[in-house]
């Protein structure tokens, strides 16, 4: 009988325990410092600051990111990070620098269809896995901004 009830209490401890470990989604903030490094006549790099906010009250470890970058609804990279351990502080923004191997002529029709705006329209889009508490999440990644021309270089 001792072996039924102490079962029973793990059971309800676990569920207790599992049901307030539900967090909040990593928001991104946006593309800053965006570096244009012209690399071969077919590559361009890109350098740019990924900030991401934490809203949770713990750290949250990106496992895994797998995405897609757009300039005005053209795909003009991916980006994936695979097997990492990248910590999120708890209640912080965290920049993560992206380096991006672009097709330079993918990157030239963007800026060619840029009619002299002061600004271009990206979007980031894919999934992320993260784990907080012993608890392992994918959360979809769909997000819009734009960057000024000032913040490019």
């Amino acid at each position: 009988m001792n072996n039924k009830r102490f079962y029973f209490l793990l059971l309800i401890f676990s569920i207790s325990f599992f049901s307030c470990t539900v967090y909040k989604q990593v928001k991104f903030e946006g593309l800053s410092n965006l570096e244009v490094v012209p690399y071969t006549f077919a590559k361009t790099k890109v350098n740019a600051d990924l900030k991401v906010n934490n809203p949770n009250k713990y750290n949250i470890v990106v496992k895994e990111l797998q995405s897609e970058l757009f300039i005005n609804n053209e795909k003009i990279t991916d980006y994936n990070l695979y097997d990492t351990s990248i910590v999120i502080p708890a209640l912080q923004d965290y920049i993560h620098q992206l380096k991006l191997d672009v097709s330079t002529l993918t990157l030239l029709n963007s800026a060619l269809n840029l009619n002299n705006t002061d600004s271009i329209n990206y979007s980031i889009r894919g999934k992320i896995k993260v784990s907080a508490k012993f608890v392992n999440k994918t959360l979809p990644i769909d997000y819009n901004g734009k960057i000024s021309a000032r913040d490019l270089r």
